[in-house]
């Protein structure tokens, strides 16, 4: 899927990084964490302020995949905020926890 935006084709996961928002969408895996962890590293290193938003919709999985993500996002100097929407199960809902202090972790009803 594609959009549009200042006459170029850019991917939506790409067009979302450049808002700082990361899709945390499937389970946790090996890979998946090394993509997370990838994305963070990028957004934190970016200049501006702004926080960086992780929505998670995730049914759980690898825990040391999990685990890896969540010291991640604590050595990170931008703030995060969490927001849970779909599922957040297991490790799911031990990230959504990662929200860097109260009132930077959400959850949809």
């Amino acid at each position: 899927m594609y959009i549009i935006k200042e006459n170029r084709n850019i991917s939506l996961p790409a067009s979302l990084l450049e808002e700082n928002i990361i899709m945390l969408d499937r389970g946790f895996t090996p890979h998946m964490a090394s993509e997370i962890i990838q994305q963070l590293l990028h957004l934190d290193h970016k200049t501006g302020k702004e926080p960086i938003q992780i929505y998670i919709n995730s049914p759980g999985g690898c825990v040391v995949s999990g685990l890896a993500i969540y010291d991640t996002i604590k050595s990170l100097k931008k703030e995060v905020i969490t927001m849970g929407i779909g599922m957040c199960a297991s490790m799911g809902a031990f990230m959504l926890t990662c929200g860097a202090k109260k009132g930077n972790r959400y959850i949809t009803p």
